[in-house]
C-alpha cells in the first residue's frame, strides 16, 4: 500500500508585477508573472507520472485588489487543463487576506475546497456554512486537509474549538493510516521569531502544539505535509514523536518553468526503518529548487 501524490504550493497567481520582498530578514523575488507556466508544468508532470492526486497547498492566489474568485478559478483551469485526476486544495493565508477585502462567496469556497471537478470527500469542518477543512480516502490512506490560513490568530484548532473538535472526531473514526495536509506549519521546526520577527511567528499555526498532541495521541497519524514557507527546507523531512513532517518550498520564486519548485511524494504507511520507529517511509522527488530524499530501507510494521 502506498500513495504517490503531486504537490505544488504557493503559486500566488495575480496580475501584479514581479516584486522584491523582504520579510523578517529574508529577501526574495516573487515572480508572479510565471504562475501559469509553473502550474501547468507541474500538472503536466503529475499527469505523465499518473500520481494518485494533485494537491495545491495554499496561497494559490495572491492577496491584492484583483478579484480572487477569478484567480482561484484560473489556477484550477491551468491545473485541470494538464492533469485529469482529482485536484485537492488547502486554504492559505493569502486566500484569507483576499476574503477580507472581497468576501468569497459560497460558490468560491466550495469550488476552492472541492475543485471545479468536485473530487469527493467524506466529511468537512464548516465555517460560515462552507466546508473549509475536509477529509478523504485515497488508495488506503485517510487524508485530512486543515484550514490554517490565519496568521497570529486562531484557526479554531485549539483544544475544544470547532475545527479541533472536528479533527479529533474525524481521525478517531477511521482505521486507515492518516496523513495531514496543511498550508501553515505544525512542526514548529522553524519560527520567524528565529529570523528576526520581533512579535509573532509567521510560519506555524498558532495552536500547533494542541494539534500535535492530538495527532500523537491518535497513534495512527503517519505524516504531515506542510507548505507556506517559500524557501526549501534542508532536510525536507523532520521526525517528531514518530510523525514525519514534510516541509515543502513555494513555487512563486521560480523565474521560469524549468526552475519551478514542485514535488512528487511517495508515502508508504506503517513502515519501520533505520534506527527509528517511524510511522511512514517517505520518498520525495523535488523539481527545480525542491529537495529530494530517497526512500529509506524499511520493513513493514507487524
Amino acid at each position: 500500500m502506498s500513495n504517490i501524490i503531486g504537490v505544488i504550493t504557493d503559486i500566488h497567481r495575480t496580475t501584479d508585477a514581479n516584486a522584491a520582498w523582504s520579510l523578517f530578514g529574508q529577501n526574495e523575488y516573487r515572480r508572479f508573472s510565471t504562475a501559469q507556466a509553473r502550474t501547468e508544468a507541474a500538472a503536466a508532470e503529475f499527469e505523465s507520472d499518473s500520481v494518485d492526486f494533485m494537491f495545491i497547498g495554499g496561497d494559490a492566489i495572491d492577496a491584492n485588489s484583483d478579484d480572487p474568485k477569478t484567480h482561484i478559478g484560473g489556477v484550477h483551469g491551468w491545473a485541470s487543463g494538464e492533469f485529469s485526476g482529482d485536484i485537492h486544495y488547502a486554504i492559505g493565508n493569502h486566500e484569507y487576506s483576499a476574503e477580507a477585502t472581497d468576501p468569497l462567496t459560497d460558490f468560491t469556497w466550495a469550488a476552492y475546497i472541492t475543485g471545479i471537478g468536485s473530487p469527493s470527500y467524506s466529511s468537512g469542518w464548516s465555517d460560515g456554512g462552507i466546508d473549509k477543512a475536509y477529509s478523504f480516502d485515497s488508495n488506503g490512506i485517510h487524508y485530512v486537509v486543515l484550514c490554517s490560513g490565519v496568521i497570529n490568530a486562531t484557526n479554531a484548532l485549539g483544544n475544544g474549538h470547532g475545527q479541533y473538535n472536528w479533527l479529533e472526531s474525524d481521525i478517531a473514526a477511521t482505521s486507515l493510516p492518516i496523513v495531514i495536509l496543511t498550508h501553515m506549519h505544525l512542526s514548529n521546526q522553524l519560527s520567524t521569531l528565529d529570523l528576526g520577527s520581533p512579535s509573532y511567528d509567521y510560519i506555524n499555526i498558532t495552536e500547533a502544539s494542541d494539534v500535535r498532541s492530538l495527532l500523537e495521541a491518535n497513534g495512527n497519524v503517519q505524516a504531515v505535509i506542510q507548505c507556506h514557507y517559500h524557501a526549501a527546507y534542508n532536510p525536507p523531512v523532520y521526525t517528531l514523536n514518530d510523525i514525519q513532517y514534510v516541509s515543502l518550498g513555494g513555487s512563486v520564486l521560480a523565474p521560469n518553468a524549468a526552475d519551478n519548485t514542485y514535488y512528487k511524494i511517495q508515502i508508504i504507511p506503517n513502515a519501520v526503518w533505520g534506527t527509528l520507529r517511524a510511522r511512514a517511509a517517505i520518498e520525495i522527488t523535488g523539481y527545480g529548487r525542491g529537495l529530494s530524499i530517497a526512500l529509506p530501507q524499511y520493513t513493514m510494521k507487524g
